[in-house]
């Protein structure tokens, strides 16, 4: 008797066929459609003029992909069959994707990076850590770029306090490399002030546009610079040497900016989150001292001490203006006082005593005459008044106890 299958035992058998006794192959055909899945799988058809077969590549090899495929374009697919059972469908998994005629640059492309991961170039242990909140950027790109106009608009836009500094290169066409090298020395090498990372920009192109990136020289040379490389180069599926190297991959020029900015966006958030909440905090801390205040204003006991302050008011008030009284009579007998003694000053004042009718009297010398035994006939006499003076010569001679004498 024959033997009877189940569904799932008849394609348990056929995939065990399709994907243990039929070794990984080369598969070449046109892509008729394709999808690029939110998961990062790839799923694609093949055909030529007679056959059409259904094809997959899962994330982990889509992301070494240096091209991007597209529909309609011829590519050679490394890889195997297999069964997916739930539909009782066969299907071809990829493991590498080349368009047919880039076939020498793509085997070189994979030589190369065999040979410097052998190297330990793509280590992780031998990658530095780029900074978090970094200040000053060095840029590697062309100037006439677009990619440079994209990175400087996120720079403006999330933070325009970070320093930029521009070195002009080649970024397509035989010598770019040699040109980006030269730029990382002068960068290492001449600056006084160093960058704390570095930016190899370049926007998307074909595997021959982005091939100077996958330069042996250049990925030595990233790989010995002190400085963090950060690698903006081409599209998100595009893939060279350059991004295996350095120090962190972005999938394009601007996520490279964005990548440099994303700790000072986030610290903004959080200070602008905890403004908001230290705000709101004040605002309900304010709402309910007010509410107590109010409460106390409005209190027995508080109304009970506005009485008591009100009576103390009214009792300052008077002990003010007996004070005010006793200090202003006070002023007033003091200012007599002075009145009495500025008199008595004034009548001892000499100008007024010269001004009713004496005068005082010097000889030559301006001694001040106090006795008639001081003259001698002939002397010169000075005779001073309240508003002037006069010089004359003594003739005569009389005392008190004399008639006079010549």
């Amino acid at each position: 008797m024959d033997e009877i299958y189940s569904v799932s035992e008849i394609t348990h058998r056929i995939k065990n066929l399709l994907e243990y006794q039929i070794p990984d192959f080369y598969l070449e055909g046109e892509i008729s459609e394709i999808k690029y899945h939110s998961s990062g799988h790839i799923y694609f058809s093949l055909k030529d003029n007679k056959a059409i077969i259904p094809a997959a590549m899962w994330r982990s090899q889509a992301s070494s992909l240096i091209t991007r495929p597209q529909a309609g374009a011829k590519v050679i697919c490394r890889g195997k069959l297999s069964v997916y059972a739930p539909q009782g469908r066969y299907q071809f998994i990829a493991a590498s994707i080349k368009t047919a005629g880039q076939g020498d640059l793509f085997l070189q492309f994979e030589a190369l990076k065999k040979r410097l991961e052998t190297d330990g170039l793509f280590d992780q242990e031998n990658k530095s850590s780029l900074p978090d909140f970094p200040r000053h950027i060095a840029i590697i790109t062309s100037e006439s770029a677009a990619a440079l106009q994209d990175m400087l608009g996120v720079f403006r836009k999330s933070a325009p306090h970070i320093k930029l500094s521009i070195f002009p290169a080649r970024v397509q066409g035989e010598g770019s490399a040699k040109q980006i090298i030269s730029a990382l020395n002068h960068i290492e090498n001449d600056l006084k002030s160093s960058p704390d990372c570095i930016i190899i920009a370049r926007g998307g192109g074909s595997i021959e546009d982005l091939w100077e990136f996958n330069s042996e020289a250049l990925a030595r040379r990233i790989h010995s610079c002190k400085t963090p490389i950060i690698s903006g180069v081409g599209h998100e599926t595009d893939f060279t040497i350059c991004d295996f190297v350095a120090d962190h991959r972005a999938s394009t020029p601007t996520a490279a900016a964005e990548f440099c900015c994303r700790s000072w966006l986030e610290s903004r958030e959080i200070l602008d989150y905890l403004d908001s909440r230290i705000s709101k905090a004040l605002e309900n801390s304010l709402t309910n001292k007010i509410q107590q205040l109010n409460n106390i204003v409005t209190s027995h006991g508080f109304r009970r001490h506005s009485d008591i302050l009100k009576t103390r008011e009214d009792q300052l008030r008077q002990i003010s203006k007996r004070i005010n009284t006793s200090a202003s009579y006070t002023l007033q007998t003091a200012r007599q006082k002075l009145s009495i003694q500025l008199g008595k000053i004034k009548l001892l004042d000499p100008v007024q005593i010269l001004k009713r009718g004496f005068s005082i009297n010097r000889d030559s010398s301006g001694k001040i005459i106090k006795s008639i035994s001081q003259l001698r006939m002939g002397d010169t006499l000075i005779s001073q008044f309240h508003d002037g003076s006069s010089e004359s010569k003594i003739s005569n001679l009389r005392s008190k106890n004399s008639h006079g004498k010549n």
